[in-house]
């Protein structure tokens, strides 16, 4: 019989601020390119070790934005041409763009698009150097102005940005181009979502050092694996209350429910993919989700991307992405919070002979390891972790469901048996 948990036995989930790596070597930076005026110099990024965090596959700085009407420029050749009036433009017979794609504008609309950014650039560090007040209040007003549109505010607020690179050199020649059309297939899904529990983007520079980089929100916090660990090195039960859990993750359902309204998938909803700060809880790292409106695959030669652990049956067996591939990774998370561990114990496989393990056992037709079997949760909230993970993906639950159902569980405040 497993033990009531209480207050003062399972560990409650406290939001506290960025984990601070040993050492983050500062990658090798790929061969300097000639600069495009526009893009060039308008984000300084800070390389010391509390600035840097690494990733499988890419590398992700503290910046600071300098020249915002640069960045806006960049947005409009990248097809947001609604976005000119902005810098003084206006292009006769454009429409409003399908942001989902990255069709940039033609070069001579570059051309004009990159000089009026750069105009409104030396106009701003002109007027500021003048004698006159009342110009010198106007030109800050613009450039604040230009920023709060740009950031949707929060860059005024924290001062920094976010700027995620990718760690090509580190790649065989042909994963590198599938790896850049990943990157670049990020950003174009995820400025078209504007959800305050998914982290923001606010431009794509594509000549720099490092190749094409992505600028997003600037979250300072840990992700929910690196709590969960943390409980685990301090040799603490693991397992996270049922309030607290449903209190970071049902945000999370109403953010990936948005995502499915608007026609995307994530394909990698995990723990290590949900950031906590003291602000908020934010779902991160889009870079295998899925424009359901789009037929091509994001894949990576034969490799199927995503996390295994958190991948349902039929994602491993026919590679099948439909928003209740979403529900599953959200219960398997919920799963792993509550009980303290994985459902199965090959969560990270690391060799091919551990991998079909786990596969083996995702695909059984055995239901899914109990969760009682760790935790006394009350009906209602098993309910709830077994309707997301349900093997069968007719019979499971999508986010709509899950969040309404999660909402009334966590109201009723009725988490254990009692």
């Amino acid at each position: 019989m497993v033990a009531h948990p209480d207050d003062a036995k399972m560990e409650k989930l406290e939001i506290v601020g960025p984990a601070t790596p040993a050492e983050l070597p500062k990658p090798e930076p790929r061969p300097r390119r000639k600069r495009d005026a526009l893009l060039g110099d308008c984000v300084k990024i800070s390389y010391g070790a509390e600035d840097v965090k690494m990733g499988g596959m890419a590398c992700v700085y503290t910046g600071v934005i300098s020249n915002p009407f640069a960045l806006i420029g960049s947005r409009i050749i990248w097809g947001e041409t609604e976005l000119a009036p902005l810098l003084g433009l206006q292009f006769n017979g454009e429409t409003k763009s399908d942001t989902k794609l990255l069709a940039s504008l033609d070069e001579t609309l570059a051309k004009t698009v990159r000089e009026a950014a750069h105009q409104r650039w030396q106009d701003y560090k002109t007027a500021i150097l003048s004698p006159d007040l009342g110009k010198v209040a106007r030109a800050e007003e613009q450039y604040r102005a230009a920023l709060e549109w740009l950031t949707r505010e929060s860059f005024v607020e924290s001062g920094k940005v976010a700027v995620k690179t990718l760690k090509l050199p580190s790649l065989p020649p042909e994963d590198q181009h599938e790896f850049r059309r990943r990157h670049l297939k990020q950003y174009a899904i995820l400025r078209t979502l504007d959800h305050p529990n998914i982290v923001k983007t606010y431009g794509l520079l594509t000549e720099t050092e490092f190749g094409p980089v992505v600028l997003m929100e600037y979250l300072r916090g840990k992700t929910l694996s690196e709590l969960q660990e943390g409980l685990r090195e301090q040799s603490k039960d693991p397992r996270v209350h049922a309030k607290r859990a449903l209190e970071v993750l049902l945000p999370i359902a109403r953010a990936l429910d948005y995502c499915h309204r608007h026609n995307v998938i994530h394909r990698d909803v995990k723990s290590n993919n949900i950031m906590v700060t003291k602000q908020a809880v934010k779902l991160i790292d889009f870079g295998i989700s899925k424009d359901m409106d789009d037929p091509n695959k994001t894949m990576v030669s034969h490799k199927l991307p995503g996390t295994p652990a958190y991948a349902a049956p039929e994602y491993l067996a026919r590679h099948e992405a439909t928003p209740k591939l979403d529900s599953y990774g959200w219960g398997m998370t919920l799963y792993e919070l509550l009980a303290g561990k994985p459902a199965y114990a090959l969560q990270n496989p690391q060799n091919n002979e551990e991998l079909r393990a786990l596969c083996t056992s995702v695909l059984s037709p055995a239901p899914h390891p109990d969760i009682r079997q760790h935790v006394p949760l009350s009906d209602a909230l098993a309910e709830l972790v077994n309707g997301a993970i349900d093997k069968d993906a007719g019979k499971r639950w999508g986010m709509e469901q899950i969040f309404a159902r999660g909402k009334e569980v966590l109201a009723s405040k009725q988490f254990y048996r009692k």
